[in-house]
């Protein structure tokens, strides 16, 4: 990713003030960028998770404007 500062999930987590699955899972969705690393771990660029920082309202919730698959979810 453009050669900017690469984070793990749980970096990320730790700035967003979120659980590690839950920016798994938001990974995965495709509402934050990552790059999967040989097929099993995730990175994420510093100036993604700024920009989620940026998006969060003042409860901390992300509003990506994806929405679930998954009945409930």
């Amino acid at each position: 990713m453009n050669g900017n500062t690469m984070l793990t999930v749980q970096e990320a987590a730790a700035i967003l003030g979120y659980h590690p699955d839950h920016v798994r899972r938001l990974l995965r969705k495709g509402a934050i960028e990552g790059d999967l690393v040989g097929g099993r771990v995730w990175m994420v660029a510093k100036a993604e998770v700024e920009r989620v920082r940026q998006l969060q309202d003042a409860s901390g919730r992300f509003h990506h404007g994806k929405t679930s698959t998954y009945p409930g979810g």
